[in-house]
């Protein structure tokens, strides 16, 4: 991370209160970073630069390079509203492969969560914001981040991640927890149905195998979203 005179802000310490310190840090990659600077919000680079990339909570949550997810989203938002809407990056993703997604132009505004195939959309947020409105929704995407969130439930609603660590060790960076038989083929959202799996591999199968993903859209412009894209290409 950065040596300067960088403080974390009140957002950035609630996120840590809740998340702790990182259990697997990892620098930003400084190329990355000038790859998405002027592109993703100034605030996420700034983060970025002083906390890096990594996990958190024992590898519930993660900050991620985009890079490593651009297969993977082109997939799940191909043939979608979503896509041409905006240029879209994966920030972040979960134990169970939840996948935090931010527009270029829209902020960190959905979310895809291939388990269960849906891909979720916070409705009254999706449009053009300014500078200080997407630093400000980087923010409180920090600050307003559970364990909860990235966690996943079993038939009795009951959170799996904590069982899951202990059965079957920590995840690495390219790693997922995932149900064997797959919950869209009709399988159990259970501890004995978990496994430890390639997350990229799995993602595309599950994109693959689930058909086209439930998308519980709320009012918002798409069209018009679609329109300023089409102008600025």
């Amino acid at each position: 991370m950065a040596a300067n005179a960088y403080q974390r802000d009140e957002d950035f310490e609630v996120f840590i209160e809740d998340m702790g310190e990182p259990t697997a840090p990892e620098p930003a990659a400084p190329t990355v970073i000038e790859q998405y600077r002027n592109r993703l919000p100034a605030q996420l680079i700034t983060y970025w630069e002083n906390e890096g990339w990594g996990a958190w909570k024992e590898g519930l949550f993660w900050v991620v390079n985009p890079d490593d997810y651009t297969d993977v989203l082109e997939a799940w938002i191909a043939d979608t509203p979503l896509d041409g809407a905006d240029q879209w990056h994966v920030i972040a993703r979960s134990a169970f492969g939840k996948l935090f997604v931010c527009g270029e132009r829209t902020g960190p505004v959905v979310k895809i969560v291939p388990l269960h195939n849906i891909i979720s959309v916070t409705g009254n947020n999706v449009k053009e914001k300014s500078s200080d409105e997407l630093d400000f929704k980087i923010r409180l995407f920090f600050s307003g981040m559970r364990p909860r969130y990235c966690d996943d439930k079993d038939t009795s609603e009951k959170p799996l991640f904590s069982r899951a660590l202990k059965k079957l060790g920590p995840l690495q960076k390219n790693e997922m927890y995932a149900y064997d038989h797959m919950l869209v083929t009709g399988g159990r959202p259970k501890l004995d149905n978990l496994i430890k799996t390639d997350i990229f591999e799995h993602l595309l199968i599950l994109r693959d195998m689930g058909g086209p993903p439930n998308l519980p859209f709320y009012n918002f412009n798409m069209g018009a979203l679609v329109n300023e894209a089409l102008k600025d290409d």
